[in-house]
C-alpha cells in the first residue's frame, strides 16, 4: 500500500491510519510505503517504509527497490494506492512492470488538468475506484478512462470511531458546523451568508467551521476571520483551525446541525463522519444528489443561499425533522462503514 501518512493527528489524512488498520485486518502481510513516517504502533503483519527526505529520485528508486525485494520473498498480490497521484503513478508503473494487480482510490470531487499526474496514474492503474456514480462519469470524461475500469466503492468512515454517546448540553446555543479544508470550492462564504442573512431566532446560534489548508490562502483566510467580526444579531461565527482526525469526535459531538454546501462532486467524508456521530446532516446536491434523490430536506442547490437558509431555518425550528433526518441519512450511510469498505475494495482485485 502506498499512501501519504499514517497519522491520525493531521488535519486531512489523518483517516488513513484507520485505513491502514482496516486493511491490515483483511491481509496475511501488509507492505506500506508512506511520505512521512508512520506515529502510530502497526500490526506485526505491517511491514512499514518511509520516503522521509528523499528527493523526487530517490523516492523512485526507492520504491522500486521496496517493490522488487517484497515481491522477491512474498509475492504481491495486489498493489493499492490512496489519493496521491505522484505515488498512483509509481504503484501504477511498478505493478505493471513485475506483473501485479494495481487500484488507485481517487475521490477529488473537482475538475483535473487532462496533462496531470493524475492522469497518469489512472492510465497505469489496472482499477480505479471512487466514492460515487458521478465521479465515476466525470472520471471517465476527463481521463477517457474506460467505464469498466473505473469501481465505485463508496467512502470508508470509521463508525464504531465517531458512534459514541453525544454529551449532554448545558446551554441553549443551537450550534451548526462545517469542517473543510479552505478553498473557494467549499464554498464556505455561501454558507456563512445562508445563515446570517436568513436566520432569525430569539435563540443564540453558533457557526463552527473547522479548516485546514489555512496557510495556502491567507488573503481568503483574513477574509473568512472578518467574518468573525462582524455584528449579526444572535448569531457567532467561530473558525477553528485545531481540529484533526485525533479529535474532531469532539468537534461532531458540539453539533446540533452539520451542513456540507461544497461544490465539489465527491461524496465528503466529514459530512458522513457527522452523521455517524449522530449528528443531523444537510447536503450539496453536488455530491449527495444521487444518493439522497434530491429530497428537498436533505439536498440542497450550493449557488442558492437562499434556500439553504430557509432550510437551516426549519432545522433550527423541528427537532422531530432532525430526527427524521438521521434515519434517512443513516439508512444510506451504512455501506460507507470501514469494513464494508475495505471487502468492496479487495473485491476489486
Amino acid at each position: 500500500m502506498l499512501t501519504s501518512s499514517c497519522d491520525p493527528n493531521l488535519k486531512e489524512e489523518g483517516f488513513i491510519s484507520d485505513w491502514i488498520l482496516a486493511i491490515s485486518e483483511k491481509v496475511d502481510f501488509l507492505t506500506l510505503i508512506t511520505i512521512s513516517k508512520p506515529t502510530i504502533k502497526l500490526p506485526d503483519n505491517v511491514f512499514s517504509y518511509s520516503l522521509v527526505n528523499q528527493s523526487k529520485i530517490g523516492k523512485i528508486w526507492k520504491i522500486g527497490y521496496i517493490f522488487l525485494k517484497t515481491h522477491r520473498q512474498i509475492p504481491i498480490d495486489g498493489v493499492f494506492c490512496n489519493m496521491y497521484d505522484f505515488l498512483g503513478v509509481l504503484s501504477g508503473l511498478f505493478s505493471r512492470i513485475l506483473n501485479i494487480k494495481s487500484v488507485f482510490w481517487y475521490a477529488g470531487g473537482i475538475k483535473v488538468p487532462f496533462l496531470s499526474l493524475t492522469t497518469v496514474a489512472f492510465w497505469l492503474n489496472n482499477k480505479i475506484t471512487t466514492c460515487s456514480q458521478q465521479e465515476k462519469l466525470a472520471y471517465h470524461a476527463m481521463f477517457k478512462t474506460p467505464s469498466s475500469k473505473i469501481h465505485v466503492i463508496g467512502h470508508g468512515i470509521n463508525r464504531k470511531r465517531f458512534s459514541v454517546n453525544k454529551t449532554i448540553k448545558k446551554d441553549k446555543v443551537f450550534r451548526i458546523g462545517y469542517c473543510c479544508r479552505l478553498s473557494l470550492s467549499k464554498n464556505i462564504e455561501t454558507f456563512i451568508g445562508a445563515v446570517v442573512k436568513c436566520i432569525n431566532l430569539s435563540e443564540p446560534i453558533e457557526l463552527l467551521i473547522a479548516l485546514s489548508k489555512t496557510k495556502h490562502k491567507p488573503d481568503y483566510f483574513n477574509k473568512l476571520k472578518s467574518r468573525t467580526r462582524e455584528k449579526n444579531g444572535n448569531i457567532k461565527i467561530k473558525i477553528l483551525t485545531d481540529v484533526n482526525y485525533a479529535n474532531n469526535i469532539q468537534f461532531y459531538q458540539k453539533l446540533d446541525l452539520y451542513v456540507h454546501p461544497s461544490f465539489q462532486t465527491s461524496i465528503d467524508k466529514a459530512a458522513v463522519e457527522a452523521a455517524f456521530s449522530n449528528v443531523s446532516v444537510l447536503l450539496s446536491e453536488n455530491g449527495f444528489g444521487e444518493l439522497f434523490d434530491f429530497n428537498a430536506d436533505i439536498v440542497f442547490n450550493p449557488h442558492d443561499s437562499q434556500k439553504l437558509g430557509e432550510l437551516i431555518s426549519k432545522y433550527t425550528k423541528y427537532p422531530k425533522l432532525r430526527e427524521v433526518n438521521k434515519q434517512i441519512i443513516l439508512s444510506k450511510f451504512n455501506n460507507m462503514d470501514l469494513p464494508f469498505f475495505v471487502e468492496k475494495l479487495i473485491a476489486v482485485y
